[in-house]
């Protein structure tokens, strides 16, 4: 039963993971605004990492940005982890937006006629994103 409740993008971004000392390799899935899933690719995390802090390169075939978001790992699945990013963190929702606006721009997606994705998206207490 899906219970997800956020707009997710289902493309392939590579990622390093840094936690506790360790440097990992992985691509990222299933992006939405409160989470990620990493499937790893080289090095693993110990069982005992819960903080994580993942580094994204995005190519937008003029110039490399690179943007950088921390995580709490709610799942470790030896070859794959799940990330929660903070509730409140401004910036890590902005970086997660424009990862998900470049997947869609790569995909060839077209992009809504009201803007970005991140455009309409509130808080709970009614502040965009």
């Amino acid at each position: 039963m899906e219970r997800r409740n956020y707009p997710r993008s289902e493309g392939v971004v590579t990622v390093r993971i840094e936690a506790q000392g360790i440097d990992c390799q992985g691509q990222a899935r299933d992006i939405s605004t409160r989470g990620i899933f990493i499937a790893l690719e080289e090095g693993r995390l110990k069982e005992s990492a819960r903080s994580v802090r993942l580094h994204f390169e995005i190519d937008t075939g003029v110039q490399v940005l690179s943007r950088h978001i921390s995580g709490k790992i709610v799942r470790n699945d030896g070859d794959g982890l799940a990330v929660r990013f903070a509730e409140h963190d401004v910036l890590g929702r902005a970086v997660v937006h424009e990862l998900m606006y470049y997947m869609q721009l790569c995909r060839g997606e077209s992009l809504p006629a009201s803007g970005c994705t991140h455009d309409s998206m509130m808080w709970a207490d009614g502040r965009a994103a």
